[in-house]
């Protein structure tokens, strides 16, 4: 096995490219988020083809749709016309769900779930911001708020190992992919 080389520079450890329509709008409403601007290409007509945004150790490359030099390929031209990121939800852990869930609707944002605490262990939110993209603003519970959520709810299955809620203690059951359903509505998705 490699091991892993050191690190040479101080590059986010995730990158995500997003492609949108309007580079300076979505650098705005992704400061919502927490992230931070910190380098741009400009176009030839001065205004940003990419924004370069962090926040820890997730980068942003916002790019725009049109004005950068991709190939011409059936893949490119389907990015084009959209829709954008369809089966993908972003992630980002954040200390207050509740105000972050307001701040992306305020800024134009849809609301797809409002903030909730979820009995797997996370109070989260998702929206699809104004570019298309889903996410999900999550923070974990503590353990005490996990605990009382669980008790007495039916076994969980995960990925084919049954796993009781009421020992799950501090964390959130693990195992497996992300296939978690109810074991006692087979297929039917837990909450």
């Amino acid at each position: 096995m490699m091991a892993d080389p050191e690190p040479t520079s101080d590059e986010a450890a995730s990158k995500i490219g997003l492609r949108v329509g309007d580079v300076p709008a979505a650098a705005e409403y992704y400061a919502t988020l927490g992230f931070e601007r910190f380098a741009e290409i400009p176009g030839p007509d001065g205004r940003p083809v990419m924004v370069m945004l962090r926040r820890g150790d997730l980068q942003l490359l916002v790019d725009a749709l049109v004005g950068i030099p991709f190939a011409d390929s059936d893949r490119e031209r389907r990015t084009v016309t959209g829709p954008r990121g369809l089966g993908v939800v972003i992630g980002v852990q954040v200390d207050d769900v509740d105000s972050v869930a307001e701040r992306c609707a305020r800024a134009g944002g849809e609301l797809t779930t409002p903030p909730r605490d979820s009995p797997w262990g996370e109070r989260y939110a998702e929206f699809v911001d104004p570019f298309g993209y889903a996410w999900k603003a999550f923070r974990p519970l503590a353990a005490g708020r996990l605990k009382s959520l669980v008790m007495g709810s039916p076994p969980l299955v995960i990925s084919g190992f049954r796993r009781n809620r009421r020992r799950l203690g501090s964390g959130a059951p693990t195992a497996g992919p992300a296939a978690v359903r109810n074991r006692e509505a087979p297929g039917r998705r837990v909450p």
